[in-house]
């Protein structure tokens, strides 16, 4: 299973792209990396932001 790793500067645009069926949500404290080792098929892929705000 591969998945796909999408980045956007902001997270106005990071969230649009989680509107797409089977994309999670990439940050600090989630899961979503051991639901697809583990095997989870419900995800396909990752969405991260790169927004600074998110870091202060």
């Amino acid at each position: 299973m591969a998945l796909a790793l999408q980045t956007f500067a902001t997270v106005k645009d990071a969230n649009a792209a989680l509107k797409a069926q089977g994309t999670r949500y990439l940050g600090g404290g989630t899961l979503v990396v051991r639901a697809a080792n583990e095997g989870d098929v419900s995800v396909s892929g990752l969405v991260r932001s790169t927004e600074p705000s998110l870091s202060t």
